[in-house]
């Protein structure tokens, strides 16, 4: 029988890291979005739920042992609402052949993604490890 060990620790530093370099590049997208606003189309939701993910203390979701709670329910529907912002982004940007910035939005798709990931991995409830 084979036993997967999943050290949650590193799964929520992994988060952690994830979570603060998504900041990073969802400012830089932010800003280039902003300054081309027009130009794109880019919706209020796209630039609000950025500002979420910003301004989200990833501190609160590992106090609590809970699995389902709210913070992390809230945050895993912000990350799954980003990740579809980006996606109609990118598929417009494709159309604008603006490939700059089409990959600083697939980046940041893609690291939204991994920190789906590592959030859904830190939900399963510790008696199911």
């Amino acid at each position: 029988m084979f036993v997967l060990e999943l050290d949650k620790n590193a799964i929520s530093s992994e988060f952690i890291f994830r979570h603060e370099e998504n900041i990073k590049l969802l400012n830089n997208l932010q800003k280039e979005l902003i300054s081309k606003k027009n130009k794109y189309e880019v919706t209020n939701e796209l630039l609000n739920n950025i500002e979420k993910h910003t301004n989200t203390n990833t501190d609160i979701l590992f106090v609590n042992s809970e699995p389902e709670s709210n913070e992390v329910l809230q945050l895993k529907e912000l990350l799954n609402s980003l990740v579809l912002n980006l996606s109609k982004l990118c598929k417009n940007l494709q159309t604008q052949k603006d490939e700059d910035l089409l990959n600083l939005a697939k980046n940041a798709q893609d690291g939204i993604s991994k920190e789906i990931s590592a959030l859904e991995v830190l939900s399963i409830p510790q008696d199911l490890l």
